[in-house]
């Protein structure tokens, strides 16, 4: 009778864990949550990258539609005079977001004004330099 209850009190102080065992777990739990974390932290910033190249680029298409639209014999002077040259407050007045330091180039490469260039630059999450190029792709026949 009294090994059958030494037995249990024995038996009730072996369940459950012991502190090294729980130590072990959080370190693991911990472990495994920072990962995530980091991984959390690194999509966002490219995320938040890609939004940025994704408004670049409509911010170039929408220059170059304006390029498109206006008239060839002018052409010229309006690219060297800088009617298409942006800066931030150029595209808040139109209504556009605009990214961090940025700024819209327009320029003829050489002579031949089939082949425009716009340029943007902005700064990316830490200050980062960005740019995207679109380039026109025309011939003359």
């Amino acid at each position: 009778m009294i090994k059958t209850l030494f037995n249990k009190k024995k038996e009730k102080l072996l369940k459950g864990f012991a502190l090294p065992e729980l130590l072990i777990s959080l370190f693991l739990f911990v472990l495994v949550f920072s990962v995530f974390l980091v991984s959390f932290i690194v999509s966002s910033g490219l995320n938040e990258s890609s939004r940025n190249l994704t408004i670049a680029s409509l911010h170039a298409q929408l220059v170059m539609e304006e390029i498109r639209n206006s008239n060839f014999l002018t052409l010229k002077d309006n690219i060297n005079s800088g009617k298409w040259d942006f800066n931030e407050v150029d595209l808040q007045e139109r209504g556009l977001e605009v990214l961090n330091s940025e700024s819209i180039d327009t320029d003829v490469d050489g002579n031949d004004l089939l082949n425009i260039l716009v340029t943007l630059r902005w700064k990316d999450k830490g200050l980062r330099d960005r740019s995207f190029v679109l380039q026109t792709i025309m011939v003359n026949l």
